[in-house]
């Protein structure tokens, strides 16, 4: 199986984020954000890059660790690294 670049993976995806972001925020009665584009892919890359790294590290970290890390950050940002464990 031939592997897919992450950018690749961010540019196909991109689009779909952008419509979730807009759709969230409308449903909160938040105005439409300038540049949801570079959000959707900032938020993407973050993802994908520690999943990859986890992958490639051969790291005995379980997958499910990765993925609590990886929602608390989505979900969080950075105030989660500043929150007790």
């Amino acid at each position: 199986m031939e592997k897919l670049p992450i950018k690749h993976l961010i540019s196909a995806m991109t689009p779909y984020w952008v419509e979730a972001i807009k759709r969230e925020r409308a449903a909160h009665g938040l105005k439409p954000l300038e540049n949801t584009e570079y959000y959707a892919r900032f938020i993407l890359g973050g993802m994908f890059e520690a999943y990859e790294s986890w992958y490639n590290s051969g790291d005995d970290v379980p997958f499910n660790e990765i993925a609590r890390i990886v929602a608390k950050a989505m979900t969080r940002g950075v105030n989660g690294i500043l929150e007790a464990e």
